[in-house]
């Protein structure tokens, strides 16, 4: 059984964006007998606050960071924080998430793991936010038609590079405890009639080579990859990382931990019998948690 759901956030991704809800959540984890891990989106840096709410339709407004984090104090519940990684602003992604894990901790919250992703590609396709200036990334995984044009633009190859090489540079950051969802380029992906991938069939061998190298980078840096299981809920129907792959994972000794990214309190621990399933498959008995950005090891039971 699986105890940690270590990736869930407090609010769907809505126009105009809601408050955060961590009360609600927290009662939806006690339900389901699992222990709670959030993992919300800070505010992005300066040069990418866009958009109307300046949350490149996605991350935490500037002016929310004090009511979001005052609910963790009063809950007495740890901080956790899903932070993307954009190239050329790790100072001011370290500073984003030192500022807010000191402010944490002046309110007397405790602080969980920071996970680390790559919801931004770079491209110049309108990906429907209006005018961004100089920065030429695209928010590609909020919808499918974006996803789509911007594969048309820049073709699977490249797209390939761009994700897995920014995740190996994240890697390389420290600034992470955790990778998330390796495979989420996979979002809106589906299996044709000949069981062929509609976006990559062409690029798997590069797929899974590219795919493979994260893998072994973070496991080298002692990163913990996650078993994502949203992707059970996507066209794809299956966790964000494949049992091919959380096999090598295994293999290479990376810590594995387990999240639902959940965006709404009632699909928190969702589809943890798949995972379950997933680790038997792949010899795995141990997972971790995070407790002051440190990893827990936990035995399945």
């Amino acid at each position: 059984m699986i105890l940690h759901d270590d990736h869930i956030h407090l609010r769907p991704h809505t126009h105009p964006p809601q408050p955060h809800d961590l009360k609600s959540v927290l009662d939806a984890a006690r339900a389901r007998g699992v222990i709670p891990g959030i993992r919300e989106h800070p505010p992005l840096p300066r040069r990418f606050q866009l958009g109307p709410n300046r949350d490149f339709d996605y991350a935490m407004h500037p002016n929310e960071v004090n009511a979001f984090l005052q609910q963790f104090a009063d809950c007495n519940c740890p901080l956790g924080l899903e932070v993307d990684f954009l190239p050329g602003e790790e100072d001011e992604t370290a500073d984003i998430i030192n500022s807010m894990i000191a402010h944490a901790a002046s309110l007397g919250a405790p602080v969980s793991g920071i996970h680390g992703s790559m919801h931004l590609l770079p491209g110049t396709i309108d990906d429907g936010l209006g005018p961004k200036g100089d920065v030429q990334f695209v928010i590609w995984d909020l919808d499918a038609k974006i996803f789509e044009t911007h594969l048309k633009d820049r073709g699977p190859k490249r797209i390939l590079h761009d994700y897995f090489g920014a995740l190996c540079e994240l890697i390389d950051t420290g600034l992470y405890d955790a990778l998330s969802h390796i495979e989420l380029i996979r979002k809106f992906d589906q299996r044709n009639q000949a069981g062929h991938s509609v976006y990559f069939h062409d690029v798997e061998d590069l797929y899974d080579r590219l795919a493979r190298d994260a893998i072994e980078k973070a496991a080298a840096a002692n990163l913990a990859i996650e078993i994502n299981v949203s992707g059970m809920a996507r066209p794809i129907g299956r966790p964000f990382i494949s049992q091919s792959l959380l096999n090598h994972a295994v293999a290479c000794g990376a810590p594995i931990c387990v999240g639902s990214d959940a965006h709404l309190p009632e699909h928190v621990g969702a589809y943890f019998d798949e995972a379950e399933r997933m680790l038997e498959s792949a010899g795995c008995d141990t997972l971790v948690t995070f407790n002051n950005r440190k990893q827990i090891p936990y035995k399945l039971t």
